[in-house]
Formats: C-alpha cells, sequence, structure tokens
C-alpha cells in the first residue's frame, strides 16, 4: 500500500511540474509592422557661371559680381548676399596683382592645363607657424612658407580671416594657360567674417575655374 501511495504522488509531482514548467514557457507570436521607406532628396545649392574674358567661375547663385576695378589691380569681387553667405567674399586678380597682399591662411595652388589645382588644404591661421624674425614687423607682412610655397603672413590683424593663393611661380600668384596658348596671372583670395568660416565655395570656385 505505502509503495502504491508512494507511485502516486510521485506522479502527481511529475504532472505538476510538467504544468508548471508549460505556464513559465509562454508560446509568444510577434508581428512587425511593414517597414516604411522614404526617399529623400538631397538639396543642392544652385550654381550660376560667371562667363568673363579670359575665364569663367560658377559660384552660387546668390553672390552677385559687386565691383568690378581695371586699376591700379584688374579684379573682380564677389559677395554673397544671403544670410548665411554676406560675410564672404571672393576676389580673383587677373595679370595686374598685389604683391604685397597679406593673408592669414594660404592655399598652395598648381596649374593643371586651363585649371588651377588645389595642393592639400588651406593652412591654419599662418600666426600660429610664422614667426617675425625682424625688429620693426614689415609693412606688408611678413614672409612665411606653407607647404614650401612662399606667402606674405599678415601678422598685424590675426583675426581678419583672408585666404590667398600662392604657388611655386611665385607669391600671390599661379600662371595659367588656356587652350589658345595664351597665359594670364591670377590670385585669388577668400574672406569670410562669419562666426564659423565655411570654405565650401572657395573651393568649388577653384574647382569650376577655366581659363579661357
Amino acid at each position: 500500500m505505502w509503495s502504491l501511495i508512494s507511485l502516486t504522488v510521485l506522479a502527481l509531482g511529475l504532472i505538476g511540474g510538467l504544468f508548471v514548467q508549460r505556464l513559465l514557457h509562454p508560446k509568444t507570436t510577434l508581428n512587425q509592422s511593414q517597414a516604411i521607406v522614404t526617399k529623400v532628396k538631397a538639396s543642392a545649392v544652385p550654381i550660376k557661371l560667371y562667363d568673363e574674358a579670359a575665364f569663367s567661375v560658377e559660384l552660387p547663385s546668390d553672390w552677385k559680381l559687386g565691383e568690378r576695378s581695371t586699376a591700379p589691380y584688374n579684379v573682380y569681387r564677389w559677395q554673397g548676399t544671403s544670410k548665411s553667405s554676406n560675410a564672404t567674399t571672393l576676389e580673383i586678380y587677373q595679370d595686374t596683382i598685389p604683391v604685397n597682399f597679406v593673408v592669414n591662411h594660404v592655399l598652395a595652388v598648381t596649374a593643371d592645363g586651363n585649371q588651377v589645382t588645389a595642393d592639400g588644404e588651406i593652412s591654419d591661421n599662418c600666426a600660429n607657424f610664422t614667426k617675425d624674425t625682424s625688429a620693426t614687423p614689415g609693412v606688408y607682412g611678413v614672409h612665411g612658407k606653407w607647404q614650401g610655397i612662399d606667402f606674405l603672413c599678415d601678422l598685424s590683424n590675426t583675426a581678419r580671416n583672408v585666404v590667398g593663393t600662392s604657388s611655386a611661380a611665385g607669391i600671390n600668384s599661379v600662371t595659367i594657360k588656356g587652350p589658345t596658348n595664351l597665359s594670364h596671372k591670377f590670385f585669388f583670395t577668400f574672406t569670410d567674417h562669419s562666426l564659423s568660416s565655411d570654405y565650401t565655395p572657395f573651393y568649388n570656385a577653384l574647382l569650376s575655374f577655366r581659363v579661357k
């Protein structure tokens, strides 16, 4: 009798254990909703082509050609007109170039056919790597070097934030030959007085620049 009772209790324990185990492991079914895919079109800044006598260049459409001087220097000046660009200006000097123009940042460039190529990136403020070795600072800035290229650093006004191009051909100058084998000298400057400088328009302008 005691054996029968023990077997009965054991059987009931096993059945109860199996029942509890099923309760602790419920069968759950997950239904995931269908994914929603949205296509986002990147907004490109509208570009305007300026077709001048000796060259062409592309700039953002909100930039306007302002002062056009021929003396003492032959220079084209553009300025941004939107809220985000009205503190920026681009100058392109052609043939008659201010050899004593001082800058705060320099970009080394090289002529590539009828185009111009940027050699590397725009430098840090030249005051950080240019030392004035003279007893009295020169009127036209201090001679400096960036990537082996000579330029004139403005140590008198380090917050001016002017970028200028220079090349192995000379300070503030790069000689570019057009398809007709007619050569011109050019000097590019970019000034950005905004709180957060954006040099993208300058790089894009140089990339689109073509000599005729």
